[in-house]
């Protein structure tokens, strides 16, 4: 956290706005302009929903503020770098999928989420590579998964929505559910929800994309 505040910072941004910062931005297929640090989304409100994370994030913030002292930034301003990161961040894996690092790849991180994804990452050092695995006509048809897709539905859906805030509704987890006498897309209808049949809720969910 150190670090990142420290490069927003250098790059454009300031303690009253740190999310300016984050340099020119990455360009996206059939998106106009650069995607940017600010063009992602914090999810600030539903990490406060969670007195856990909450309390978490203010040790974070005490913790941080011991090194930054006068450069510290706000909390909120903090919260809003801190949301940026844990959502759109990949884990940076090699070949055995041993995970060494983490970084925010803007370009990348515009990616939805499915259990069935056609799409595979891949590092190369620190290069992120996405690589379909099937001809698509558009962006809003490309999707990574967000875990290992090979674990049990019900801890797929923990874990994507406690780090991802949404439940997928992909062809994969309602086929599961539907086996089971559950129908996944009446459930909590009022989480955010994702998947490839989330339709126009498609842009609302998981990392939070514009």
């Amino acid at each position: 956290m150190i670090r990142a505040i420290g490069k927003l910072l250098m790059t454009g941004g300031d303690q009253e706005c740190l999310v300016k910062g984050g340099g020119d931005g990455d360009v996206v297929p059939t998106k106009e302009g650069f995607r940017r640090f600010s063009d992602l989304l914090s999810h600030k409100q539903d990490f406060f929903k969670s007195k856990e994370k909450t309390e978490n994030i203010k040790i974070a913030y005490d913790e941080v503020e011991e090194f930054l002292l006068d450069k510290m930034p706000s909390f909120d301003q903090f919260v809003e770098v801190l949301g940026r990161l844990y959502i759109n961040g990949f884990e940076i894996c090699d070949r055995l999928m041993e995970t060494y690092g983490w970084g925010v790849y803007l370009g990348p991180s515009i990616l939805d989420h499915s259990c069935q994804p056609n799409c595979m990452v891949a590092f190369h050092g620190n290069t992120l590579t996405v690589t379909a695995a099937s001809h698509i006509a558009t962006l809003e048809e490309a999707f990574i998964s967000y875990l290992n897709p090979s674990l049990p539905i019900n801890i797929r859906q923990s874990k994507l929505y406690n780090n991802y805030f949404f439940k997928c509704i992909c062809t994969k987890c309602v086929h599961s559910h539907r086996s089971k006498g559950v129908d996944l897309a009446s459930e909590h209808t009022e989480l955010p929800q994702a998947g490839e049949k989330a339709g126009k809720e498609k842009r609302k969910r998981q990392r939070g994309r514009r």
